[in-house]
């Protein structure tokens, strides 16, 4: 679901807005922060090898943010519910901050990896308490329960 990469600005913002640091983006591409830098330094159309920009729009997408196309380069965040599995799992180890929801009682806020989350989520799902969700502390990625039971079968909840 590659969008069109427009310039170096379009990658700072998509960055920003998916709360990842350079070495974030360096880490989960196996590229160095130098060339990450290079690349959001650009003005203009960005050059890089296609294999570099397209793991770095990937990382970035899976981040949450969609590349627009339309009358100008821009950028925007993903409806929520739009990640798979697969991509929600890139989430676990990192710093994003995720909070637990429940049906009946209140649950105690917490914000969270969302490895720690889906462990919370997976101890408080009770008789009594019922896990709704889990979504991101900005609101804009919500796991319904039905992702998060495959999640907990996929890697264990404990």
């Amino acid at each position: 679901m590659m969008g069109q990469l427009g310039c170096g600005e379009q990658l700072r913002a998509a960055r920003a807005m998916a709360r990842m640091e350079q070495s974030d983006v360096s880490s989960q591409t196996g590229i160095s922060v130098d060339t990450v830098k290079r690349l959001e330094r650009a003005v203009g159309p960005v050059s890089a090898n296609v294999a570099t920009m397209a793991a770095v729009v990937k990382v970035l997408e899976l981040g949450g943010v969609e590349f627009t196309n339309g009358a100008q380069p821009g950028v925007k965040m993903r409806l929520p519910n739009g990640f798979t599995d697969d991509e929600l799992l890139i989430f676990l180890d990192q710093d994003h901050l995720w909070h637990v929801e429940g049906d009946l009682h209140p649950l105690p806020p917490k914000e969270t990896k969302l490895r720690n989350a889906l462990r919370r989520a997976h101890g408080l799902q009770t008789a009594w308490q019922k896990v709704t969700s889990i979504r991101n502390s900005t609101g804009r990625v919500v796991i319904p329960i039905e992702q998060i039971q495959r999640l907990w079968a996929r890697f264990g909840a404990s």
